[in-house]
């Protein structure tokens, strides 16, 4: 798999003319364009692997209620299944797309697993269900362990792509004789904490399914596109590699506010204030959490004005998208 096809222009990070190739002059198809394309299909393909795998391996139980693994009347096989399925659809992924996006794999991994979310139902099940079983708010601590076991695989995930990443980008910092900037890791990451919490707190008014995975998939890439902003303006590139954490965190968060909190969780409310951020269940978290930091990556590190369009769009009184100013595209956006 070609990572890198220019490691020397990794280190500037600057952007570059347009292509002049005959072949791409005057078509839409453009290698930007078929990496869209690539990627969108290949996410199709892993939503219906992880739709249909769901169902055969029973996850949920009952469709349109409880998404929880850990609820699941085997838990050891919901989790199982999902790590095979997950592993396949990244694997899937890297082979359609990966020459062209390198988080390609792990992105559409993450759109595959909001199939089994989209099976179940919303966190009021949850805790119906628990609530039904002479259960307690240690509900809440079993949605923190599973939010644990399913960001271990994406947190692996990430790791590896990004440690062969930044192989090559050490690689091409030698070969230019470039030192690699200093980080700052912790700013970079309470940032993108932060702004992914804004955006649902403000966004998940409800638990309603679609509300809430909407609601996740916009904090992630909010919040990672303006961590990015931040790291590019510091000279951070290694922070990247830790953009999984805050999905994880503030999911996590979540639940534990819930847990010593809420008073209204047999009725199927998390409750109020930062306990909305337990709304979402672990599944949405992994899954479009993790689809739109890694899309909040692309578009903070490479399209600095598309950047400003989504957040002026998200945050807006009057949620109107800005247009985008124009400049010149980016030769290694592809690879990032």
């Amino acid at each position: 798999m070609t990572l890198i096809a220019q490691p020397a222009k990794v280190m500037n990070d600057q952007p570059t003319p347009p292509s002049t190739d005959e072949a791409s002059v005057g078509t839409i198809f453009t290698p930007h364009r078929r990496t869209q394309l690539l990627v969108i299909a290949a996410s199709v393909l892993c939503f219906f692997l992880f739709w249909w795998g769901g169902k055969w391996i029973g996850v949920p139980t009952e469709p349109g209620y409880s998404a929880s693994l850990l609820q699941q009347p085997t838990p050891a096989l919901a989790f199982i299944g999902t790590y095979i399925m997950l592993a396949c659809a990244v694997v899937f992924g890297t082979l359609v797309a990966g020459r062209a996006w390198f988080y390609a794999g792990l992105f559409t991994g993450c759109i595959g697993q909001m199939a089994l979310s989209a099976r179940g139902g919303p966190m009021r099940y949850v805790l119906f269900q628990a609530a039904d079983g002479g259960g307690s708010q240690r509900v809440f601590l079993m949605l923190f362990l599973e939010q644990g076991l399913l960001f271990l695989a994406i947190g692996l995930l990430w790791r590896f792509f990004w440690r062969r990443y930044e192989t090559m980008r050490a690689a091409a910092a030698a070969a230019a004789d470039a030192p690699i900037a200093p980080a700052d890791t912790a700013t970079a990451l309470l940032i993108q904490a932060a702004g992914m919490a804004t955006v649902v707190l403000l966004a998940a008014a409800t638990d309603a399914k679609t509300q809430v995975l909407v609601a996740v998939f916009l904090g992630g890439l909010a919040g990672t596109t303006l961590a990015e902003m931040y790291a590019r303006k510091t000279g951070n590139h290694a922070v990247a590699g830790w953009f999984w954490l805050a999905p994880f965190v503030v999911g996590a968060f979540g639940y534990l506010v819930a847990y010593f909190t809420s008073t209204t969780w047999a009725i199927g409310d998390p409750g109020d204030g930062l306990a909305r951020l337990a709304r979402p269940l672990p599944l949405d978290y992994a899954s479009a959490g993790c689809a739109g930091a890694l899309l909040g990556y692309w578009v903070g590190a490479d399209r600095p004005s598309l950047c400003a369009s989504i957040l002026s769009g998200l945050f807006s009184a009057s949620g109107h998208v800005a247009e985008p100013v124009k400049g010149k595209p980016n030769s290694n956006d592809n690879n990032r």
